[in-house]
């Protein structure tokens, strides 16, 4: 699955945000998490975007930081119905 992270906004949703320090190599100021935008994600479809230089790629982010992101679907009312099978 895929979510959208974007810069946040003062009269968004703050579900989930995040700080530079959760996920230094992309996010260089409060970020929030657009539960909304989610997607289901194909494997090869990212694998041939990627390797087309279409997305940049990014070491993994620390597993406390994706289980706040987890947690923040769960919690979210726009976080797709459809996708809650994968949380």
């Amino acid at each position: 699955m895929i979510v959208n992270l974007t810069t946040q906004r003062p009269s968004w949703a703050t579900t989930c945000v995040l700080q530079p320090r959760d996920f230094p190599s992309f996010i260089h100021g409060p970020t929030a998490v657009n539960y909304g935008d989610a997607l289901e994600a194909d494997q090869h479809l990212l694998e041939s975007i990627i390797a087309k230089g279409e997305v940049v790629w990014h070491p993994d982010m620390a597993p406390a930081v994706l289980a706040r992101i987890i947690q923040g679907a769960r919690a979210s009312p726009a976080f797709p119905v459809g996708l809650r099978k994968y949380l």
